[in-house]
């Protein structure tokens, strides 16, 4: 018996994968983007890291950023191992979803055949895989923090169900150990993990005993009324720790609670219509829905609390369907409901509440499956179920091909937010980087002409960059220069603005004041190769060769291949060699840095 379940799920698990390589095998083509440059490209923090730094540095993000590490130490910054770990991830995840259907549709007694049951969840299984909402999450590399956060949650759920099924009791015990450090491990990679716990409890209510959730949760009120007496003896402490809790939910100040609440109403159909019509899929939505009627949010609420009613109402009759809901809107309880974060909308905090929309959808094939008898009409369903997988993978595949464009991907950006600063930023940056002047001038007027004079450093960072392209030295540097009077201005946009100063000294021969700008942001770590390259050809100059060498080693680390390496190399060497025939001590000069 054991045996065949092992055999029946290799097969699956084949499948799954074999099906998932051939919707993203294009997306091992796409470039880092975006936050993958600050977050691995020129993250510092990887660069001899271990466990308890990254736990310094990222907090509940920390084996995300494990995982980052792990990947720069094998691959540098080869972008494709990176999008073959987020696959890897993608496909265990379609295992966990299926193996969570498959026994859910066992529990929730749906009266099917098991054959039918094992068909389902495949099918379950591939919607989650191939859909293109999900592709943010797998293809934009820094999104592994969805992906891998949903594995963790998936296997807490899986190990937990299988726990309380469990006949034995040291089974039992094996698998409540697991999930527990499952969820741990979850709570690590991401803090939407904090939702965790509630969706356990679900699982609990609605498939094995109410009474005991019934009871925690009246445990819960009376907890919440004794907060009023305890406030009465201790005003200030509750006010302090009430402070302290909230600073701690929310990103940003800029919008109230309330505000982002009413909004995320409205998100949440956004994330349901694209999962059943995922047409017009894009990365920044900016502010597009931060003003909306107070009809569109009414609507949106009453639809909600509709859903909501008809979930709890059938928590006995279909408790599959009820489930699915009610683990749509717990997932996503961090994202969208009444946590501020900056921005309102984005495709990835779909990936793990789609799983509830995926088994509530299920649920509902298995009712439509018993009304159907004939062969004939299996046919037909099992074709049309067929062609809308095949459809999904191939959108999958179409719009990982456009993450592989870049000309194209940002096209497409700006094609749904055309006053969007930061897309056009972000298209300004990169047409930059490729060489087109011309284009990135264009852009870079536009983003001051819709920005209404609220750009933040590495916008106006851009622009730097593009005036030392075109040889405007003197505007770059005084433009640099007021940027880095600001006190507001963001260390690490600080880092870049004081390299690209440095490397405008160099160009210009001016290799003492470039060392000026060099020596403050070289110990941030965050340099780019680009920088770094300049920063190592100044200390030659200036007669610093063993500073220079440190500094080479750093641009091997990060860019092991680069072909400027050997060529500082030996002037390194050769200053050093002729010093030493000098008699010279080349490091009386005052220290790099302490």
């Amino acid at each position: 018996m054991v045996k065949g379940t092992f055999t029946k799920f290799f097969w699956v698990f084949l499948v799954l994968s074999l099906l998932s390589y051939l919707a993203y095998s294009t997306s091992f083509n796409v470039p880092f983007y975006l936050d993958d440059f600050g977050s691995i490209v020129n993250n510092a923090n990887l660069h001899d890291a271990s466990f308890s730094s990254l736990f310094s540095a990222y907090g509940l993000r920390t084996i995300g950023y494990v995982s980052f590490w792990a990947d720069f130490s094998l691959y540098k910054l080869s972008p494709v191992g990176y999008h073959l770990t987020n696959l890897i991830i993608h496909v265990f995840n379609g295992a966990l979803v299926f193996v969570l259907l498959r026994k859910l549709i066992n529990i929730a007694k749906t009266d099917v055949s098991d054959k039918t049951a094992l068909y389902v969840s495949v099918v379950g299984a591939l919607l989650f895989l191939l859909h293109p909402l999900h592709t943010q999450a797998v293809t934009y590399i820094v999104q592994r923090l969805a992906s891998l956060v949903a594995f963790f949650y998936l296997l807490s759920m899986c190990c937990f169900i299988f726990a309380r099924t469990a006949s034995q009791l040291r089974t039992r015990f094996v698998l409540f150990s697991l999930a527990l450090i499952a969820a741990i491990c979850a709570l690590l990679t991401k803090q939407n993990a904090v939702t965790l716990p509630f969706a356990l409890l679900l699982l609990e209510w609605i498939f094995f005993n109410r009474k005991v959730v019934n009871k925690l949760f009246i445990a819960v009120c009376v907890l919440l009324i004794a907060i009023v007496p305890v406030y009465l003896v201790f005003p200030d402490d509750v006010a302090y720790i009430a402070s302290s809790i909230d600073t701690m939910t929310r990103e940003t100040t800029g919008i109230s609670r309330w505000d982002y609440f009413c909004t995320q109403l409205y998100v949440l159909w956004i994330y349901i219509g694209k999962f059943f019509w995922p047409a017009s899929l894009h990365l920044d939505y900016g502010d597009s829905v931060s003003n909306l009627a107070k009809s569109a949010i009414a609507l949106a609420a009453l639809a909600h609390a509709c859903t909501l009613t008809l979930a709890l109402y059938l928590r006995r009759k279909l408790p599959l369907i009820s489930f699915g809901i009610l683990f749509f809107y717990v997932a996503h309880l961090v994202e969208s409901s009444v946590i501020p974060i900056r921005d309102l909308v984005f495709e990835h905090r779909s990936y793990l509440p789609d799983v509830g929309l995926i088994l509530a959808l299920c649920a509902l094939s298995l009712i439509f499956i018993k009304f159907v008898k004939t062969r004939g009409a299996h046919i037909v369903v099992a074709t049309s179920v067929c062609a809308v997988l095949a459809l999904l993978g191939y959108l999958t595949y179409e719009r990982n091909n456009q993450w592989s464009n870049p000309e194209q991907f940002y096209e497409n950006e700006l094609a749904h937010n055309p006053t969007n600063v930061r897309t056009i930023h972000n298209y300004a940056e990169y047409v930059g980087r490729q060489g087109d002047l011309e284009k990135a001038e264009q852009l870079i007027k536009k983003m001051y002409e819709v920005s209404g004079g609220k750009l933040d450093g590495a916008m106006v960072n851009t622009h730097i960059v593009l005036l030392m392209s075109q040889g405007k030295y003197r505007d770059a540097v005084g433009l640099a220069r007021r940027l880095l009077e600001q006190d507001t201005l963001h260390p690490r946009t600080r880092v870049y603005v004081l390299s690209n100063v440095g490397i405008v000294y160099t160009r210009l021969g001016r290799y003492a004041s470039a060392d000026k700008y060099f020596r403050e942001a070289y110990p941030s770590g965050e340099m780019t190769v680009k920088g770094l390259t300049a920063y190592a050809f100044s200390l030659i100059k200036n007669g610093y060769p063993l500073r220079a060498l440190k500094v080479i080693d750093d641009i091997k680390r990060l860019q092991p291949n680069d072909k400027k390496i050997e060529a500082l190399t030996k002037m390194a060497t050769g200053l050093q060699a002729d010093a030493i025939a000098d008699d010279e001590s080349q490091e009386s000069t005052p220290p790099l840095l302490n």
